[in-house]
């Protein structure tokens, strides 16, 4: 990625909206969490309907000179890694965008999505024992493939070659 860069992405939680804003909240206070803290998020309010069964919280920031090694980029995925980890969500997605580069990034629960879904069209994925992780963009409420990724996925490539995944925290 280049020197200006934004990130804007969603994630469908399953009910527990209070558990997840405390989450959320208690990030503020780590030093864990550089890239995905919780001053990019909306978090929305929970007075919905009785008949609301989950939510959608969305994110954004800008970056300068972000993701301009390996090092940098797989630890933003560690951080929203982490987070996903203490919640109970459906999917998400995240854009990353720039001058020159543009990615899209997905995580689908295990426990709503399969492998099906994501072979359709080609997409590259990775799957751990609790989620899928690939690279293209997602309906957040169904998970299944809206986009796969475009020539410039390739600039991805060449930037990261040594990309691998699951990303291991040092």
């Amino acid at each position: 990625m280049y020197e200006f860069n934004y990130i804007y992405g969603a994630i469908l939680i399953d009910r527990n909206l209070d558990k997840v804003q405390k989450i959320i909240n208690e990030m503020s206070s780590s030093d864990e969490f550089y890239y995905f803290h919780a001053s990019m998020f909306s978090q929305g309010s929970n007075k919905y309907p009785s008949f609301y069964n989950s939510y959608i919280i969305s994110f954004s920031r800008t970056f300068k000179y972000f993701g301009y090694d390996l090092n940098e980029f797989n630890e933003f995925i560690w951080n929203i890694e982490s987070f996903l980890d203490q919640i109970d969500f459906d999917s998400a997605m995240i854009h990353i965008g720039g001058m020159y580069n543009d990615q899209d990034l997905f995580w689908i629960n295990k426990k709503m999505g399969n492998k099906e879904k994501l072979g359709i069209k080609g997409i590259q994925y990775y799957e751990t024992d609790k989620w899928f992780f690939g690279f293209g963009a997602i309906n957040l409420s169904t998970g299944i493939i809206n986009r796969v990724p475009n020539d410039k996925n390739e600039m991805f490539h060449i930037q990261y070659p040594n990309f691998k995944y699951p990303i291991i925290k040092k």
